[in-house]
């Protein structure tokens, strides 16, 4: 019976250090978990910023340098691109980024003086479903590799009037 209770203990001592190695091991911050802007080609607007996961990035026509204007509701259907810290691709200049203040220690990503969105409605990388369309209060287009929202909608033609009729009331 001793035997077996000081095998049982050693069995334990063993498990929790294990467990303490692990979680202590996953809170360290690596060079990884800083997420990757980047670019990608397309035949509609040229080269354009895209997040880590290749999803489009829009801008914002009533934010300014320093404030964003997309909170709540907007917030909702055009999630802001938070994080503290970013890398660029060789693609993009690393100088062109900043952050602003969204409260609540959150920092939200920009790009040449415009803060960075994700739209709700891109479901493929690459795709810019949102590019043009018009909600809460100003327009929202790709941003150029060069910092530049691309602001012509010809090749988006219909797709206000097509989404205006979405849930998120455009």
């Amino acid at each position: 019976m001793r035997k077996f209770l000081v095998t049982l203990t050693l069995l334990s001592l063993g498990l929790t250090v294990a467990a303490c190695g692990a979680s202590s091991s996953a809170t360290q911050p690596t060079s990884a978990s800083v997420p990757r802007i980047s670019v990608t080609n397309t035949s509609k607007f040229g080269t354009i910023v895209v997040a880590p996961n290749g999803m489009v990035l829009y801008a914002f026509t009533s934010d300014t340098p320093t404030t964003s204007h997309c909170h709540g509701a907007c917030a909702s259907v055009w999630s802001p691109l938070i994080a503290s810290r970013v890398s660029v691709s060789s693609a993009l200049k690393a100088s062109l980024i900043t952050y602003i203040n969204r409260g609540a220690g959150k920092k939200q990503v920009a790009y040449n003086g415009h803060p960075l969105y994700l739209f709700a409605d891109d479901t493929t990388a690459g795709v810019a479903t949102g590019e043009g369309l018009h909600s809460f209060g100003g327009s929202w287009y790709v941003v150029s590799s060069s910092g530049v929202p691309v602001t012509f909608t010809s090749a988006h033609s219909g797709a206000t009037s097509s989404t205006s009729s979405s849930a998120y009331g455009y």
